[in-house]
């Protein structure tokens, strides 16, 4: 991606074993539709049959937000998942902000994310 293609902004959350977790933090995303969200899910938790339905079934029912999904083969570790994750995000994003699946959204993050997007140019 050119410098020119560079977007502004995004948001990174990092699923763990807990597709509730990463479900309630994909509704409290949900009232940004115009931000693009990247999941990043370690693999060997998707291997697990019982997880594997249900992250499935997160990623169907949030079709409609503009949401990239990352399937990492190992299981790097919450540092190097992070690390990672940031990197390449940032391949593509001026910016992002970083959730991890655990961590509640505060209701008043939407007046926070309209005052950060009034400072970053979100231009398309």
């Amino acid at each position: 991606m050119t410098e020119e293609e560079t977007l502004s902004l995004c948001v990174v959350v990092l699923g763990f074993r807990r597709p509730e977790l990463l479900e309630s933090r994909l509704n409290q995303l949900s009232i940004f539709p115009d931000i693009p969200i990247h999941v990043f899910i370690d693999r060997d938790v998707i291997n697990r049959k019982l997880n594997s339905r249900a992250f499935k079934s997160i990623e169907y029912k949030f079709s409609d937000l503009e949401i990239i999904w990352t399937y990492r083969e190992e299981n790097l570790g919450i540092a190097n998942n992070l690390l990672f994750s940031v990197d390449e995000v940032l391949r593509d994003f001026q910016s992002c902000i970083v959730i991890e699946d655990d961590v509640s959204i505060s209701s008043r993050s939407e007046e926070h994310t309209s005052e950060l997007q009034s400072r970053v140019d979100i231009s398309y």
